[in-house]
């Protein structure tokens, strides 16, 4: 059944809220820029303005429309030098706001797939850009601002991450380079002569995150055990980097976000669990102290300046917005869009075969005649206490929303991530299952939704305990571990591999392959997969389709099948979103 486009509905509320993504920060916090879209518009460019007293935000199209490819850097002049990724090129473009819109310069072209814009403190430079080169090496270019626009000044071995300057100048440029097999090390790349050496007192296998070139300060990881642990140096300072017992005792994922401006005091994020928390450590007393943080989640991604620390913040009821925080008083301030009451959320625990599972939870799921658990992605992730359209659109119909993060979701420790390595749909689905079974009662429709991994889990949970559903609805799910590494690209067979998702789950309900499930599901089925999906292959879908009509299920009463001609691997949040939206809550409120 393919995706017909009509008019007629009213749009809903959710939809209309601005996704913003891929934001970017001028270095003291003065400008801003991300991507902004709604209800199935090509991407725009929003450009933040901020003072000490006031936020001044636009939002302009560009000459030809984003995508999620596009990178953006934002610059202290309030220009936004961004990247427009090509086959195999990207073309980097400038965009200078006026008082009438946005006037765009492509400057050049750059011949490579991958390619990375990094801010720089050199005035001859608008950014650098680092890309990997033909023969597995990775080259440095200086953006220039006047032509020729592009200057190579240096090519390494090997790859290349964790850009951050070391001096005030820009001469001297902190990565972290990793070839043929061997550790990472951190190396300092001089852009003037174009040489290269180990950063002073590191060892190979840490890894360089951020550095303050006013103080010396220099942040590094380094594995431990199966996780990391952070540790500091200084520059000319002739003793080992340390690791202090104070970063590892934060409970929690943690995150540097940010130097500042006296190059003393760093900002760390802390994910525990669904929601942020945000934290400031003094390296030269071994502290830290927590900035107290209202439910919601913070990207790591920040600029501290003059005027606080800044970065993206959302929460279940705040579409993503820009938060400054004055890190002496604990004063926040959100500057978000405004003019609509969201439904609120909440973090709930439920009792699970192998411990307690939290779950992000809109409405009362236990008075709701319509319930509804909602699994992530990933299978490396998790559901987080921030805005979510969807969910918001089925709270809004009076659906209740569970949102489990069940063995396997990130935020929990590496134990509980680590519990579906080699062991896709055992762990999860027996959490899964689990928790279906508190919140089933006679009358109630309870119901399944999963995108990506999460549509995979949805329906193995579909066909393991069909009499507790009633609705099912997968967006581009896959059959199996092993027939998904059969027919997917290099990078989702490599994650596959690394997380042992061929490997078969040996227990009563035998091997986790949908194909071989699906005729015990009963559940009405929604099944929508675009034929671009870059990740999960339609032919996923397709044989699916095959294997229900096999069975003997009837498209249109049984299961419907959705195949939007674009959206990518979510459709639901693609052009044909709004229809999408409309057609899901029709699906899971009929009958």
């Amino acid at each position: 059944m393919r995706l017909v486009t009509t008019t007629t509905a009213a749009v809903p509320a959710a939809a209309r809220a601005r996704t913003r993504i891929s934001f970017s920060f001028a270095h003291d916090g003065s400008h801003a820029a991300c991507l902004t879209g709604g209800g199935g518009s090509p991407l725009a460019l929003e450009l933040w303005s901020f003072t000490a007293s006031a936020a001044d935000r636009r939002i302009l199209a560009t000459r030809h429309g984003e995508t999620t490819w596009t990178q953006l850097l934002c610059r202290a002049d309030g220009r936004v030098l961004f990247t427009r990724p090509g086959r195999g090129h990207h073309n980097v473009v400038l965009a200078e706001p006026t008082a009438t819109g946005l006037v765009e310069r492509t400057l050049v072209t750059i011949d490579r797939p991958a390619v990375r814009l990094v801010a720089t403190p050199d005035r001859r430079a608008l950014a650098l850009a680092i890309g990997r080169g033909e023969t597995g090496s990775s080259v440095i270019w200086r953006i220039l601002d006047r032509e020729p626009w592009l200057e190579q000044v240096a090519e390494l071995a090997g790859t290349l991450s964790g850009p951050c300057p070391l001096d005030r100048s820009g001469a001297l440029l902190g990565l972290n380079q990793q070839r043929d097999g061997a550790l990472v090390r951190p190396v300092a790349v001089d852009l003037e002569a174009g040489r290269v050496r180990p950063v002073p007192g590191t060892t190979p296998g840490q890894h360089v995150l951020l550095a303050a070139p006013r103080s010396g300060l220099l942040l590094l990881a380094e594995k431990a055990g199966e996780g990391f642990r952070l540790g500091h140096t200084f520059a000319g300072d002739p003793a080992q980097p340390r690791f202090p017992d104070v970063l590892d005792a934060i409970e929690g994922s943690v995150a540097p976000m940010a130097v500042d401006p006296t190059g003393e005091h760093v900002a760390l994020r802390v994910n525990r669990g669904a929601r942020s928390h945000l934290m400031i450590y003094t390296p030269r007393l071994d502290r830290v102290r927590t900035i107290p943080t209202p439910p919601g989640v913070v990207q790591s991604l920040a600029a501290w300046g003059m005027d606080g620390l800044r970065f993206p913040f959302s929460s279940p009821t705040r579409p993503s917005g820009v938060a400054t925080v004055d890190t002496t008083t604990g004063e926040w301030s959100l500057v978000a869009d405004e003019g609509h009451t969201w439904a609120d959320a909440e973090v709930q625990e439920f009792t699970g075969p192998d411990g307690p599972i939290e779950a992000v939870v809109y409405g009362d799921w236990r008075t709701s005649r319509h319930v509804l658990v909602f699994l992530h992605g990933g299978p490396e992730a998790a559901t987080q206490l921030e805005f979510d359209p969807l969910m918001q659109e089925m709270a809004a119909a009076g659906i209740a929303v569970v949102a489990p993060n069940y063995r396997g979701s990130t935020g929990y420790g590496l134990p509980h991530q680590r519990a579906l390595h080699g062991a896709w749909g055992g762990p999860d689905l027996a959490d899964v299952r689990h928790l279906a079974r508190q919140l089933s009662r006679e009358g109630r429709n309870l119901m399944l939704y999963g995108t990506s991994y999460g549509a995979y889990l949805a329906l193995l949970a579909a066909g393991a305990d069909p009499g507790l559903w009633s609705r099912c609805v997968a967006v581009s799910p896959f059959l199996s571990g092993e027939s998904l590494h059969a027919e997917g690209s290099p990078p989702v067979r490599a994650l596959i591999d690394r997380l042992g998702g061929r490997a078969v789950v040996r227990d009563d309900l035998g091997p986790r392959d949908v194909a071989r499930l699906c005729d015990r599901i009963t559940a009405r089925l929604l099944v929508v997969h675009s034929d671009n999906d870059e990740v999960i292959p339609v032919s996923q879908s397709r044989r699916l389709r095959e294997r229900l009509l096999e069975a003997g299920r009837h498209e249109g009463r049984d299961f419907v099948y959705l195949e939007p001609p674009t959206g990518g691997h979510d459709p639901i949040q693609g052009g044909h979103g709004i229809e999408l939206t409309r057609f899901l809550l029709r699906f899971l409120l009929a009958g």
